[in-house]
């Protein structure tokens, strides 16, 4: 049995495509499987499409939170800095919960799909090989090798969150099957078995990226370059919220 997780806030452009694209994948590949999501104070339409999608279908569990005032790309100073403490340690709280709300069902996965959710496009195909070699080789975690639809050459989504660090992204897109420290590339499949062997959590204290952190707890890690999921790698706008005019 696998869990599906992610994250997600204003991802009415591409949450119900992207919704649609997993249990696609999933229903035609895997035996079981569930999707756990935690959305955080949306002001699209996101809630909406969430509910109607958990309603519909009972493999879909969901939690909606009211942060507000902690939004990860507002959250930086006036540097611009990528990766402040004050992001990362959201993004880590955040994961965390979703981790816990996860492994109440501790008995019947095997592996937990961590996601960025707002993908553009993935190969089943590839995702189904990752499956199969996580489970097969016993492998603690294996990442794809994303990369953003924005730059004309190929240049990795996630880089930063790859360790040992980026100048042997070379070596990474010319081995099929790579050991790593840590990565994500906005699909990161982790053994069950591993996070409880390992008792590994996320730092919710982290300096730096959360992955990088929250890999820590790990030996067998892997990048299978042959799955290459695209995201967008475009800054996303704001949303500002209307004014409550009954108030």
């Amino acid at each position: 049995m696998i869990a599906f997780c992610f994250l997600v806030r204003d991802g009415e452009k591409y949450i119900e495509k992207n919704l649609k694209s997993l249990i696609s994948f999933a229903q035609k590949y895997l035996k079981g499987f569930r999707i756990f999501y935690i959305e955080n104070d949306s002001v699209d339409n996101t809630k909406n499409i969430l509910s109607h999608y958990s309603k519909k279908n009972h493999f879909i569990k969901g939690k909606h939170l009211n942060l507000n005032k902690l939004y990860s790309e507002d959250m930086c100073d006036k540097t611009g800095k990528i990766n402040c403490k004050s992001r990362v340690r959201f993004l880590a709280k955040l994961r965390q919960m979703l981790l816990d709300f996860v492994l109440n069902d501790f008995n019947k996965f095997t592996h937990i799909c961590m996601m960025d959710f707002d993908f553009i496009s993935f190969d089943e195909r590839t995702l189904s090989e990752m499956f199969d070699l996580v489970k097969t080789q016993k492998m603690d975690g294996i990442f794809g090798m994303s990369y953003s639809k924005k730059f004309v050459f190929y240049t990795p989504y996630d880089v930063m969150s790859i360790q040992p660090p980026h100048k042997r992204i070379s070596v990474l897109m010319n081995a099929e099957l790579t050991h790593v420290t840590s990565a994500f590339s906005g699909f990161g499949i982790y053994s069950v078995d591993s996070i409880r062997e390992n008792k590994a959590k996320y730092n919710l204290q982290c300096d730096g990226i959360e992955h990088v952190d929250f890999n820590k707890h790990f030996n067998k890690l892997y990048v299978y370059s042959k799955f290459k999921p695209v995201y967008d790698g475009e800054k996303k706008k704001k949303i500002k919220k209307k004014k409550n005019l009954t108030k």
